[in-house]
């Protein structure tokens, strides 16, 4: 069967809101490593985390980040005694 999108709509996030980081969940370490989408785990590796972005988040060619994008990420973890780490 075809499918016709004509004269549907759908909202859009303006692009200079950026994209935000809509779900994130902590990965089982027993899947890290297996093969597929997305980097390996560098050895020093103590927690995964899966995010998915507002929109999809592509490179501008079309393919999924990578290592050097993985290397930008920051992550905050805030103790019930209110300490912080990176």
């Amino acid at each position: 069967p075809q499918v016709n999108f004509r004269g549907t709509q759908v909202s859009v996030i303006p692009l200079d809101a950026g994209p935000e980081i809509i779900f994130a969940a902590a990965v089982p370490k027993d899947i890290w490593s297996l093969s597929g989408r997305g980097t390996s785990c560098p050895t020093a590796t103590k927690q995964v985390v899966r995010v998915t972005w507002t929109g999809g988040v592509r490179l501008p060619n079309r393919d999924e980040l990578g290592e050097a994008q993985r290397t930008l990420y920051k992550v905050s973890l805030t103790s019930a005694d209110g300490s912080r780490s990176e």
